[in-house]
């Protein structure tokens, strides 16, 4: 009985040194950066196979448009006697991966061709903690990675042909967040670059298959972004401020006044006024300029920034001239949560759409 007892008693020792030691598996420290060159494993091979390609794809397009790109003519010619390039955001988009190769097949209107690439021998891999708040669902940093493929084109047709008859080299890279191990679900987006004596050109979509988890995201969920919340720019010349507005606005006339005196820069016709209360603390008010009244919003009543022991990098305070959107990076009044919060502004007053720890 005793020999059973000390057995039992070792596993218990074990399972708590496994679950303080080992919280879990995959999760990324703070401040991970790394990189690797490896052959091909079976575990990948099945992650290229599960990936879902999106049927639209764009077309890779700066200032200088086709001037800088090459080998595919017939794509020129659309470009050139089209008004707009819309129809470079919507290639229609096929891919199939077979055991060694993947075929794209893409088409702008009439015109289509497929590129068919051979796995290479190698694969590079890269993943850091970019220190943008994002958390993943089981803990630790949201991190972002990439899964680079670099090989010849062994074939082209339709558009393409004409561009490889010397060769050319592609670059294919697969784009998205995770934890420390890799998923599918990680992967977000492509990147397909093709450069050779006679083509250079670029393309890129979505993968559907991904499906980024991360705490207070839930999955699939995109960040807030500011142009999602847009809003009108008022044209007129601020109002006075009210002073008599709120109990609060005459104590702190002169920083509203000369907040006011600056002009616009919140939601479209608001100013956002702030100052500080202390170390590590901000007070914020908001000025209505149609109507010179103030506001003091509760969550603003004395916010913490720049606290000790976080890992807040970018500006505490973050907000647009043309949205509604706010963001604050700390804690917010009356609050220990810790983290970077989006809030929106409806109705003369702030309300939290998210949270990231």
């Amino acid at each position: 009985m005793k020999s059973l007892s000390d057995s039992l008693l070792a596993c218990l020792m074990l399972l708590a040194l496994a679950s303080t030691a080992f919280p879990c598996a995959c999760c990324a420290e703070r401040g991970t950066y790394f990189s690797s060159t490896s052959g091909l494993d079976d575990f990948e091979r099945g992650i290229l196979a599960n990936m879902e390609y999106a049927p639209e794809s764009s077309m890779y397009l700066d200032e200088a448009g086709f001037e800088v790109i090459s080998g595919v003519d017939p794509l020129r010619e659309i470009y050139e006697s089209s008004e707009t390039a819309a129809e470079f955001d919507k290639i229609k988009t096929r891919v199939s991966v077979s055991s060694n190769l993947w075929t794209f097949t893409l088409s702008v209107d009439e015109t289509s061709g497929a590129l068919t690439l051979p796995f290479p021998a190698e694969r590079e891999y890269y993943a850091a903690d970019i220190h943008d708040g994002r958390r993943s669902s089981g803990g630790g940093p949201l991190l972002y990675k990439e899964l680079r493929f670099k090989g010849k084109v062994s074939s082209g047709s339709g558009m393409f042909s004409a561009g490889l008859k010397k060769g050319a080299d592609y670059i294919l890279v697969f784009q998205g967040r995770g934890n420390g191990c890799n998923n599918v679900e990680d992967f977000t987006h492509w990147r397909l670059s093709v450069n050779g004596p006679d083509s250079r050109y670029s393309f890129f979509g979505r993968l559907p298959s991904g499906k980024v988890e991360e705490i207070h995201g839930g999955v699939g969920q995109a960040l807030p972004k500011f142009q999602d919340h847009a809003t009108e720019l008022w044209p007129g010349t601020p109002k006075p401020v009210d002073l008599n507005s709120h109990r609060n606005a005459r104590t702190f006339r002169t920083r509203l006044k000369q907040a006011r005196n600056e002009g616009i820069n919140f939601a479209g016709r608001y100013i956002f006024a702030n100052w500080g209360c202390g170390t590590n603390c901000l007070v914020g008010a908001v000025i209505d300029a149609t109507t010179g009244k103030v506001y003091f919003p509760e969550q603003m009543a004395g916010l913490g920034v720049g606290l000790p022991g976080t890992d807040i990098e970018a500006e505490a305070l973050e907000y647009q001239l043309n949205s509604s959107m706010f963001i604050v990076r700390g804690a917010l009044a009356g609050s220990d949560e810790v983290g970077t919060h989006f809030l929106l502004w409806e109705n003369n007053e702030f309300r939290r759409i998210r949270y990231i720890p």
